[in-house]
Protein backbone atom coordinates (compact mmCIF):
# COMPACT_ATOMS: atom_id res chain seq x y z
CA UNK A 1 0.00 0.00 0.00
CA UNK A 2 2.86 2.39 0.75
CA UNK A 3 4.50 1.60 -2.59
CA UNK A 4 1.18 2.18 -4.35
CA UNK A 5 0.84 5.67 -2.87
CA UNK A 6 4.47 6.57 -3.64
CA UNK A 7 4.03 5.41 -7.25
CA UNK A 8 0.82 7.42 -7.62
CA UNK A 9 2.61 10.75 -7.24
CA UNK A 10 2.82 12.15 -10.77
CA UNK A 11 5.72 14.32 -11.90
CA UNK A 12 3.83 15.57 -15.01
CA UNK A 13 0.88 16.54 -12.81
CA UNK A 14 3.17 18.38 -10.38
CA UNK A 15 4.67 20.32 -13.29
CA UNK A 16 1.22 21.12 -14.71
CA UNK A 17 -0.05 22.32 -11.33
CA UNK A 18 3.03 24.49 -10.77
CA UNK A 19 2.74 26.02 -14.25
CA UNK A 20 -0.90 26.92 -13.62
CA UNK A 21 -0.15 28.34 -10.17
CA UNK A 22 2.56 30.61 -11.57
CA UNK A 23 0.15 31.87 -14.25
CA UNK A 24 -1.73 33.94 -11.66
CA UNK A 25 1.19 36.40 -11.74
CA UNK A 26 1.31 37.04 -8.01
CA UNK A 27 -0.07 35.44 -4.88
CA UNK A 28 1.01 38.22 -2.54
CA UNK A 29 -1.25 38.23 0.52
CA UNK A 30 -2.54 41.75 -0.16
CA UNK A 31 -2.86 41.36 -3.92
CA UNK A 32 -6.16 41.36 -5.81
CA UNK A 33 -9.00 39.19 -4.51
CA UNK A 34 -11.47 40.26 -7.22
CA UNK A 35 -9.71 39.44 -10.48
CA UNK A 36 -10.64 36.01 -11.89
CA UNK A 37 -7.21 35.58 -13.47
CA UNK A 38 -4.59 37.35 -11.34
CA UNK A 39 -3.73 37.66 -7.67
CA UNK A 40 -4.22 35.67 -4.51
CA UNK A 41 -8.02 35.59 -4.83
CA UNK A 42 -7.93 33.79 -8.18
CA UNK A 43 -5.11 31.50 -7.00
CA UNK A 44 -6.84 30.35 -3.82
CA UNK A 45 -10.11 29.66 -5.67
CA UNK A 46 -8.21 27.57 -8.22
CA UNK A 47 -6.50 25.58 -5.43
CA UNK A 48 -9.91 25.05 -3.78
CA UNK A 49 -11.48 23.86 -7.05
CA UNK A 50 -8.53 21.64 -7.93
CA UNK A 51 -8.57 19.90 -4.53
CA UNK A 52 -12.34 19.45 -4.76
CA UNK A 53 -12.06 17.85 -8.20
CA UNK A 54 -9.13 15.61 -7.27
CA UNK A 55 -11.14 13.29 -5.00
CA UNK A 56 -14.67 13.02 -3.66
CA UNK A 57 -13.19 11.76 -0.37
CA UNK A 58 -11.63 15.14 0.42
CA UNK A 59 -13.60 17.66 2.47
CA UNK A 60 -12.41 21.00 1.06
CA UNK A 61 -13.00 24.38 2.71
CA UNK A 62 -11.52 27.81 3.32
CA UNK A 63 -10.03 28.36 6.79
CA UNK A 64 -10.58 32.14 6.99
CA UNK A 65 -8.99 34.70 9.31
CA UNK A 66 -9.28 38.50 9.28
CA UNK A 67 -5.91 40.05 10.12
CA UNK A 68 -5.68 43.56 11.52
CA UNK A 69 -2.86 45.85 10.32
CA UNK A 70 0.33 44.58 11.95
CA UNK A 71 3.92 43.81 11.07
CA UNK A 72 4.09 43.32 7.31
CA UNK A 73 0.33 43.77 6.91
CA UNK A 74 -0.24 47.42 6.07
CA UNK A 75 -4.03 47.10 6.03
CA UNK A 76 -6.76 44.78 7.31
CA UNK A 77 -6.59 41.62 5.24
CA UNK A 78 -8.71 38.51 4.93
CA UNK A 79 -6.50 35.42 4.79
CA UNK A 80 -7.86 32.14 3.49
CA UNK A 81 -5.97 28.93 4.11
CA UNK A 82 -7.20 26.25 1.71
CA UNK A 83 -7.90 23.05 3.66
CA UNK A 84 -8.66 19.52 2.46
CA UNK A 85 -9.51 16.95 5.14
CA UNK A 86 -9.32 13.20 4.55
CA UNK A 87 -11.32 11.76 7.48
CA UNK A 88 -9.77 8.82 9.29
CA UNK A 89 -11.04 6.34 11.83
CA UNK A 90 -9.95 8.62 14.68
CA UNK A 91 -9.85 12.35 15.44
CA UNK A 92 -6.06 12.49 15.79
CA UNK A 93 -4.64 14.64 13.02
CA UNK A 94 -1.55 14.61 10.84
CA UNK A 95 -0.92 17.77 8.80
CA UNK A 96 0.75 18.00 5.38
CA UNK A 97 1.23 21.64 4.40
CA UNK A 98 2.83 24.29 2.19
CA UNK A 99 2.24 28.03 1.74
CA UNK A 100 0.73 29.31 -1.49
CA UNK A 101 1.35 33.02 -1.00
CA UNK A 102 4.35 34.64 -2.71
CA UNK A 103 6.16 37.96 -2.07
CA UNK A 104 7.69 40.67 -4.19
CA UNK A 105 10.33 42.08 -1.85
CA UNK A 106 11.43 44.85 -4.17
CA UNK A 107 14.76 45.32 -5.94
CA UNK A 108 16.81 44.96 -2.76
CA UNK A 109 15.25 41.66 -1.76
CA UNK A 110 15.19 40.28 1.76
CA UNK A 111 18.50 41.85 2.80
CA UNK A 112 17.30 45.36 2.04
CA UNK A 113 14.03 44.68 3.80
CA UNK A 114 15.86 43.46 6.90
CA UNK A 115 18.05 46.56 6.88
CA UNK A 116 14.93 48.73 6.74
CA UNK A 117 13.33 46.86 9.62
CA UNK A 118 11.60 43.91 8.02
CA UNK A 119 8.64 43.76 10.39
CA UNK A 120 8.02 47.51 10.20
CA UNK A 121 4.90 48.39 8.15
CA UNK A 122 6.68 51.44 6.76
CA UNK A 123 9.28 49.16 5.19
CA UNK A 124 6.49 47.84 2.95
CA UNK A 125 4.28 50.89 2.69
CA UNK A 126 5.38 51.69 -0.85
CA UNK A 127 5.13 48.13 -2.18
CA UNK A 128 2.95 47.37 -5.18
CA UNK A 129 1.06 44.36 -3.84
CA UNK A 130 0.00 43.38 -7.36
CA UNK A 131 3.52 43.39 -8.79
CA UNK A 132 4.76 40.14 -10.34
CA UNK A 133 5.65 37.51 -7.74
CA UNK A 134 5.37 34.14 -9.54
CA UNK A 135 6.89 32.14 -6.67
CA UNK A 136 7.40 28.93 -8.63
CA UNK A 137 9.67 27.46 -5.97
CA UNK A 138 8.85 29.60 -2.91
CA UNK A 139 6.46 28.12 -2.34
CA UNK A 140 4.66 27.03 -5.47
CA UNK A 141 6.63 23.80 -5.27
CA UNK A 142 5.47 23.00 -1.74
CA UNK A 143 1.90 24.01 -2.59
CA UNK A 144 1.56 21.68 -5.58
CA UNK A 145 3.28 18.86 -3.68
CA UNK A 146 0.71 19.25 -0.90
CA UNK A 147 -2.09 19.22 -3.49
CA UNK A 148 -0.72 16.14 -5.24
CA UNK A 149 -0.25 14.27 -1.96
CA UNK A 150 -3.86 15.05 -1.04
CA UNK A 151 -4.98 13.45 -4.31
CA UNK A 152 -2.67 10.45 -4.00
CA UNK A 153 -3.66 9.66 -0.40
CA UNK A 154 -7.39 10.23 -0.99
CA UNK A 155 -7.48 8.12 -4.15
CA UNK A 156 -5.40 5.29 -2.65
CA UNK A 157 -8.49 3.58 -1.26
CA UNK A 158 -6.73 3.14 2.09
CA UNK A 159 -8.76 3.90 5.20
CA UNK A 160 -6.28 5.58 7.52
CA UNK A 161 -6.58 5.59 11.28
CA UNK A 162 -5.48 9.22 11.55
CA UNK A 163 -7.37 12.09 9.94
CA UNK A 164 -5.09 13.64 7.31
CA UNK A 165 -5.29 17.41 6.85
CA UNK A 166 -3.75 19.00 3.75
CA UNK A 167 -3.47 22.79 3.98
CA UNK A 168 -2.11 25.44 1.65
CA UNK A 169 -1.30 28.40 3.91
CA UNK A 170 -1.69 32.12 3.24
CA UNK A 171 0.23 34.92 4.94
CA UNK A 172 3.47 32.98 5.39
CA UNK A 173 5.57 35.75 3.90
CA UNK A 174 4.11 38.25 6.37
CA UNK A 175 5.26 36.21 9.37
CA UNK A 176 3.60 32.76 9.29
CA UNK A 177 0.30 34.48 10.01
CA UNK A 178 -2.17 32.06 8.42
CA UNK A 179 -0.62 28.99 10.00
CA UNK A 180 -0.24 30.70 13.38
CA UNK A 181 -3.95 31.54 13.50
CA UNK A 182 -4.86 27.95 12.61
CA UNK A 183 -2.43 26.36 15.08
CA UNK A 184 -3.62 28.62 17.89
CA UNK A 185 -7.20 27.54 17.22
CA UNK A 186 -6.13 23.86 17.29
CA UNK A 187 -4.42 24.31 20.65
CA UNK A 188 -7.38 26.19 22.13
CA UNK A 189 -9.73 23.40 21.04
CA UNK A 190 -7.30 20.72 22.31
CA UNK A 191 -7.28 18.96 18.93
CA UNK A 192 -4.89 15.98 18.99
CA UNK A 193 -2.24 16.86 16.38
CA UNK A 194 0.53 14.28 16.13
CA UNK A 195 2.64 15.77 13.34
CA UNK A 196 3.07 18.57 10.82
CA UNK A 197 5.04 17.87 7.66
CA UNK A 198 5.64 21.28 6.08
CA UNK A 199 6.97 21.61 2.53
CA UNK A 200 8.71 24.90 1.77
CA UNK A 201 10.94 25.33 -1.31
CA UNK A 202 11.09 21.70 -2.40
CA UNK A 203 11.33 22.00 -6.20
CA UNK A 204 14.87 23.26 -6.63
CA UNK A 205 18.08 21.30 -7.18
CA UNK A 206 20.34 24.33 -7.85
CA UNK A 207 21.64 25.87 -4.62
CA UNK A 208 22.49 29.53 -4.28
CA UNK A 209 26.09 28.44 -3.65
CA UNK A 210 26.26 26.72 -7.04
CA UNK A 211 25.84 23.18 -5.72
CA UNK A 212 23.48 20.94 -7.72
CA UNK A 213 21.85 18.19 -5.67
CA UNK A 214 18.93 16.12 -6.96
CA UNK A 215 19.45 13.13 -4.69
CA UNK A 216 18.94 14.34 -1.12
CA UNK A 217 16.10 15.88 0.89
CA UNK A 218 16.67 18.03 3.96
CA UNK A 219 14.40 17.45 6.96
CA UNK A 220 14.57 20.11 9.65
CA UNK A 221 13.43 19.41 13.20
CA UNK A 222 13.67 21.26 16.48
CA UNK A 223 15.59 19.83 19.46
CA UNK A 224 16.41 18.60 21.99
CA UNK A 225 17.60 15.32 20.55
CA UNK A 226 14.92 13.30 22.37
CA UNK A 227 12.10 15.64 21.32
CA UNK A 228 9.06 14.35 19.44
CA UNK A 229 10.11 16.44 16.43
CA UNK A 230 13.55 14.79 16.24
CA UNK A 231 11.97 11.36 16.75
CA UNK A 232 9.61 12.09 13.87
CA UNK A 233 12.51 13.17 11.65
CA UNK A 234 14.42 9.97 12.37
CA UNK A 235 11.31 7.98 11.51
CA UNK A 236 11.07 9.84 8.17
CA UNK A 237 14.69 8.96 7.45
CA UNK A 238 14.16 5.26 8.20
CA UNK A 239 10.93 4.84 6.24
CA UNK A 240 12.16 6.88 3.27
CA UNK A 241 15.20 4.58 2.97
CA UNK A 242 12.81 1.65 2.51
CA UNK A 243 10.39 3.14 0.01
CA UNK A 244 12.27 5.95 -1.76
CA UNK A 245 15.90 4.69 -1.75
CA UNK A 246 16.81 7.03 -4.63
CA UNK A 247 16.75 10.01 -2.25
CA UNK A 248 18.83 10.22 0.91
CA UNK A 249 17.32 12.06 3.88
CA UNK A 250 19.63 14.65 5.46
CA UNK A 251 18.59 15.32 9.04
CA UNK A 252 19.16 18.97 9.92
CA UNK A 253 19.57 19.65 13.64
CA UNK A 254 17.72 22.98 13.47
CA UNK A 255 14.10 24.03 13.29
CA UNK A 256 14.83 25.81 10.01
CA UNK A 257 17.50 27.38 7.81
CA UNK A 258 19.69 30.18 9.19
CA UNK A 259 17.77 33.46 9.08
CA UNK A 260 14.68 31.79 7.63
CA UNK A 261 11.41 30.40 8.91
CA UNK A 262 8.32 28.54 7.76
CA UNK A 263 4.90 27.41 8.90
CA UNK A 264 5.96 24.36 10.89
CA UNK A 265 7.22 26.84 13.50
CA UNK A 266 3.59 27.83 14.15
CA UNK A 267 2.95 24.23 15.21
CA UNK A 268 6.15 24.06 17.27
CA UNK A 269 4.98 27.06 19.31
CA UNK A 270 1.83 25.16 20.24
CA UNK A 271 3.71 22.02 21.26
CA UNK A 272 2.92 20.01 18.11
CA UNK A 273 5.84 18.08 16.52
Amino acid sequence: RVRQIVAAVSEPRLRALATRLVSFGTRESMSSTTSPTRGIGAARQWIFDELTASSSRLQVSFDTHVIAPQGRFTRQTELRNVMAVLPGRSTRRIYITGHYDSPNLGSGGQQALNAAGGQNPQARADFDHDADAPGANDDGSGTVLTMELARAFAESGVQFDATLVFICWAGEEQGLVGSAAHAQALAAAKVPVEANFNNDIVGNIHGGNGVVDAETVRVYSVGPEDSMSRSLARYVQRIAALYVPSHRIRLMAREDRFGRGSDHSSFTRQGFP
